[in-house]
């Protein structure tokens, strides 16, 4: 589990990078909407499976 949230905090702090001081959705450059749409999508996805483990944790 500690990997899980180690990870989702990585994403998390990169997905703020370029989204804030980059300004990601007001650039003019593709391919940093492009890293900055799959980093959201990867926050997302990561934060669904700490959950789905977390309950899998409670479950038993």
């Amino acid at each position: 589990m500690t990997y899980l949230l180690i990870l989702f905090v990585v994403l998390f702090v990169m997905t703020a990078v370029i989204h804030k001081p980059l300004n990601a959705h007001k650039t003019t450059k593709k391919w940093l909407q492009v890293a900055h749409y799959w980093l959201e999508h990867l926050v997302v996805i990561q934060l669904m499976i700490i959950i789905n483990e977390y309950l899998k944790e409670i479950g038993q």
